[in-house]
């Protein structure tokens, strides 16, 4: 578990200086989410502590405090599924919207393929 809060603030850290169009969304019953939802976007969220999160049924970490952490893949279509289980409380599914985005794609010549 250490290690799991330690890479959570490890890539919280690194992405402190990274420009995003922060978007936020409150869920209702205590749930925020913080974050750019495009394609490559990163996700901070708060929920009440003992919560159970599972973002595209993988099973989150969570702090002490109710802290998680999510992104979405480059190639992420919408829209992607966050599913919260409160203590003492039935499961709920919130689908997430996310916007595609254009990437620059660069080509190198003269590079054999498998480099």
């Amino acid at each position: 578990m250490k290690t799991g809060l330690l890479r959570v603030a490890a890539l919280l850290l690194l992405c402190w200086h990274l420009p995003v169009q922060a978007e936020v969304r409150e869920l209702g019953n205590g749930i925020r989410l913080d974050g750019d939802f495009t394609q490559g976007g990163m996700v901070v969220g708060k929920a009440p502590v003992g919560a159970v999160l599972h973002f595209q049924q993988r099973k989150l970490a969570l702090s002490p405090d109710g802290v998680f952490v999510f992104g979405f893949g480059r190639d992420d279509v919408s829209p992607q599924t966050l599913q919260v289980t409160l203590p003492g409380s039935t499961q709920q599914k919130f689908a997430l919207a996310i916007q595609s985005r254009e990437y620059r794609i660069q080509k190198i010549t003269g590079v054999p393929e498998r480099t």
